[in-house]
This record gives structure tokens, sequence and C-alpha cells, in this order.
């Protein structure tokens, strides 16, 4: 509301209007995410501990999403800081949803934890070769990775390769993108400082 209409804001009254809503258990299960971070910033110590009941009893659900199941363990590792629980939810997770968005979130962290460009290089190809038809999900991580490629390969002044790269890019906006980052870098990135290659 302060954003949209710029009302005053009222902490206490939108708490108000939070307890009201999730007396309702429709709508503690429908605004899930919402009602958990309620419960979270809520100064009652009675929340805290409800929060922990209220967890225990959605996870046991089995119509859960990934991205609840996923809500679910991130509350456990990051709010409660129950390792041990987080990591069973997330080997559900893995159980549950075996092509999940989890596999492209874990392929993004070891891309961007790989410190050699040969070994990028390696998680890009191997993960193209195994997508036919990427969900848009994956076109984006692949648009991601091969960007990153072709800017690295600039970098060391393989432009042949770093256009092959650049042309993967499917996403007409990432490719524009990715492109006026090089051209930025190479012009010394500013009118008055001396450019690498023009």
């Amino acid at each position: 509301g302060g954003y949209l209409f710029g009302l005053e804001r009222n902490a206490e009254q939108a708490t108000a209007f939070s307890k009201k809503e999730f007396e309702n258990p429709a709508s503690r299960n429908k605004l899930a995410q919402a009602y958990f971070f309620h419960l979270m910033q809520s100064k009652e110590e009675a929340d805290k501990e409800r929060l922990k009941t209220e967890l225990a009893t959605f996870i046991e659900r089995k119509d859960l999403s990934e991205n609840e199941m996923m809500l679910a363990k991130n509350m456990y590792e990051r709010t409660l800081k129950d390792a041990e629980k987080a990591k069973a939810i997330y080997a559900q997770i893995k159980q549950r949803f075996p092509n999940g968005s989890w596999k492209t979130t874990e392929l993004r962290t070891a891309f961007n934890n790989e410190k050699t460009l040969a070994g990028k290089e390696k998680l890009y190809k191997d993960f193209a070769a195994g997508v036919k038809m990427p969900t848009k999900e994956e076109e984006q991580l692949l648009d991601n990775m091969a960007s990153t490629l072709a800017s690295n390969y600039a970098d060391t002044g393989d432009y042949v390769t770093a256009k092959a790269y650049f042309q993967k890019i499917r996403n007409n906006s990432a490719k524009a993108s990715s492109l006026n980052n090089l051209a930025w870098k190479l012009a010394g990135e500013g009118i008055d400082k001396k450019p690498i290659d023009v």
C-alpha cells in the first residue's frame, strides 16, 4: 500500500489484518508462504512455536508442489536453523520430483562455483546435450551459461569461440545485454577511459 498508494505504514494494523486472515484454514493453506512469514516476524513467542507446529503439519501433506516443499526446506534451514530436517526434506524433494527445478539450481551453483573455463564448458556441454526440449527455466540457464562462457572466452582474447557462444544465446534481450557488457568492457568501461580494444 505504501508503494502503490502512498499509504502510511502501520505494522500493528498489518499484523491485525494478517491474524484475521489466517484464522481461516483455507487461507493458511493457500497462502502458506505469507502465513509462515507472518508467524516468523511475529513478536509473540507463541507464534514462533506455532511456526514449528505448522511447518511439521505442512510438510506431511502428500499434495505439496516442489516449490512448497522447497519453501518448507528453506524455512527449516534459514529460520529454524534445523539443518538435519532441511536435508531430509531436500532428499524427499529429489525423490518426489526427479526432474524438478532443484536440478537446474544445483547445476547453476556448480557452474558458478567452477573455477576453470574448461570445467564450466564441460558442465554447459553435458547439460545442453541432455536437454532436447528445454523448459523455460532450462532455456534461461543455458542462455546464462552461454553468456558467461562467451564473456570468459572474450576475456582471453579468443573471439572466435566467444562469438560461437554468443550465437548460442536464444533470448535476444539476453544476447544484446551480454554483447553490450562485452562492448563496455572493451571500450574501457567509460567514454573517458583508455579502451582495451576499440
